[in-house]
């Protein structure tokens, strides 16, 4: 059951992203580096109320899938009675939209990070879903000195030096403490995760194509280097844009490279369908493989019958017949909480919100005081649940090393394999 994934994001046109991202995000390191952000600094919340606050698009393509992971947060809270120890646990959830629409905001995100940490009462932030707006919200909540924990954002360099961009992940982190976690496996996993793909598939030689967005130039930079360790050639690293209808030259390229594997990094499905479709049609025997980022409805409808036998995806969102015992109880028990099955993502809120509760209980008196419980999650190690057993890395990764496979078939991601990036 896998459907677009958050982690990447692709709410709003790209252009239009890419442009306001870079402002905010701007805006954001601005505010952080100058003091003039939320003055809250971490500290103990007085009294014994705390709150979470959870930050998603609740409007638009994205509102589904959000409400689900917002369901599964609340699920978790309701089962632990809305308490922990003596501190009762306020849940807010915060659209980061904006009203719009089109997707998540990054003013809307700014917002919220803001009145997050303004509150007094704050304990932990759940958000946000798109890598783009995390990048916004860490370093407004890093101030502030308040855990934060993505449910899907999977972008490497929001935790990692490693394979990033220039003063990543560093940059996001005005205070120069970690206080942004994850519990879904980052996209320096998918890269490996892909290498391990393509050499099982008995990739020879692969071309690399990435949208021109700089999360995609570097999950193809990672990737291109993991398949060169896992002895694939890679022949080429070229960015397109995949909105040009005509894709010819690069048709024409892979052609004459000799591939017969191409892995395209994308950071939204906006027209990927039809440059799978035309690679395709070019280079029949080629193995087309794609990044977790491109896997919305209009990329897996878009695709030519002759086209998905071809087609191989990532993700690192668990398929649902590989759900461990306590996966499955959980699906039966939202289920009888909200009437409905749980979307594929949802099982990650409902873990990070559990998690999140969890460092608060071993925190003890001290579940109030905003640093404890940022040690506490930081300070996780071999923690049952149900995405599996976990510890949480120093800079605030999952120890979880699974990515998986999906071929398509009639227009659906279907599970192929399991891909153990350890193995690598």
């Amino acid at each position: 059951m896998v459907r677009r994934r958050l982690g990447c994001g692709r709410d709003v046109p790209r252009a239009t992203r890419l442009a306001a991202v870079s402002l905010a995000l701007l805006l954001a390191l601005a505010m952080a580096g100058c003091g003039s952000g939320p003055r809250t600094g971490g500290g103990s919340v007085a009294g014994n109320t705390l709150t979470v606050y959870s930050s998603l698009p609740l409007q638009g393509a994205a509102r589904a899938n959000s409400t689900s992971i917002v369901n599964g947060e609340k699920l978790a809270l309701q089962e632990a009675g809305g308490k922990v120890g003596d501190f009762l646990v306020k849940y807010v959830s915060l659209d980061d939209t904006g009203g719009s629409t089109a997707g998540w905001d990054p003013g809307a995100v700014l917002t919220n990070a803001r009145e997050a940490g303004d509150d007094t009462t704050t304990i932990a932030y759940l958000g946000e879903g798109d890598s783009g707006a995390s990048a916004i919200s860490i370093p407004i909540t890093n101030q502030a000195g308040i855990l934060q924990v993505s449910p899907t954002s999977t972008y490497g360099g929001l935790t990692s030096s490693k394979g990033a961009q220039k003063g990543e992940a560093a940059k996001y982190y005005p205070t120069a403490r970690r206080t942004f976690a994850r519990l879904i496996p980052n996209d320096l996993r998918q890269a490996t995760a892909q290498a391990l793909y393509q050499r099982d598939e008995r990739c020879a030689t692969t071309y690399v194509l990435s949208d021109k967005q700089a999360y995609s130039l570097v999950l193809a930079a990672n990737t291109a280097a993991a398949l060169g360790d896992a002895g694939v050639k890679v022949v080429a690293n070229d960015a397109i844009d995949p909105l040009q209808p005509d894709q010819t030259q690069v048709t024409q390229k892979v052609r004459a490279s000799g591939a017969d594997c191409v892995f395209y990094a994308g950071y939204t499905a906006d027209g990927v369908a039809g440059v799978f479709n035309a690679l395709h049609a070019a280079v029949p025997s080629a193995k087309l493989f794609g990044s977790a980022g491109i896997t919305a409805p209009a990329f897996t409808s878009g695709l030519d019958a002759g086209t998905q036998p071809q087609t191989r995806i990532t993700s690192p969102t668990i398929p649902a017949q590989l759900y461990s015992p306590a996966a499955r109880a959980f699906v039966a028990r939202y289920r009888r909480a909200f009437g409905s099955a749980p979307t594929a993502d949802a099982i990650y809120g409902y873990a990070s919100m559990k998690a999140i509760l969890d460092a608060i209980r071993r925190a003890g008196a001290n579940g109030n005081d905003r640093q404890t419980v940022i040690n506490q999650f930081f300070g996780t190690t071999s923690h049952p649940s149900v995405l599996g057993t976990y510890s949480i890395r120093p800079i605030g990764d999952t120890t979880l090393p699974y990515y998986w496979a999906y071929r398509l078939r009639g227009g659906q991601l279907v599970y192929d394999r399991t891909l153990d990036t350890q193995t690598r």
